[in-house]
């Protein structure tokens, strides 16, 4: 009996331990905001990371200068940093530019985007461009891996 106990033992804990597909297209949400999810592209074998935000972000925002930094990952760990610029499509001539700034973290294995954040604007005073002082803020999201399969 001990013996088929260590048996199923063994089997579960290497059929628990297996290894991820290296690339993982997952769709997160926040509690908050469920109807505009975040994207998130991982491919491990290539520390390779790419972010697009939902359809209603999209269609208010402009995105630009966007640097992706600090890329390492594990089998199931992905950690980097974001950063972007964004602009209101509805002002296009604003002199005001949101600035995003994240240190990010996917785990492949919970299925969560941990986001360590600040938020803050540029304003165009007096001929110069000056960066007011950012919010932080913390955010966990919830994801689902994607199916792929065109």
């Amino acid at each position: 009996m001990r013996n088929i106990f260590l048996a199923f033992t063994v089997f579960a804990i290497v059929g628990c331990n297996k290894s991820l597909d290296p690339i993982s297209y997952l769709a997160c949400e926040q509690d908050y905001q469920k109807a505009d999810k975040i994207y998130v592209m991982t491919d491990t074998d290539k520390d390779f990371v790419m972010v697009q935000f939902g359809n209603a972000f999209m269609a208010e925002w402009e995105l630009f200068d966007i640097v992706y930094s600090n890329v390492s990952t594990s089998d199931y760990l992905f950690k980097f940093n974001y950063e972007f610029t964004a602009k209101q499509k509805e002002y296009p001539d604003a002199e005001i530019v949101y600035k995003g700034y994240w240190d990010a973290e996917v785990d492949r294995y919970l299925l969560t985007l941990k986001i360590d954040g600040k938020r803050s604007s540029i304003v165009e005073y007096e001929g110069e461009l000056k960066e007011t002082p950012g919010e932080t803020y913390q955010d966990i999201l919830q994801c689902k891996k994607m199916d792929v399969n065109i």
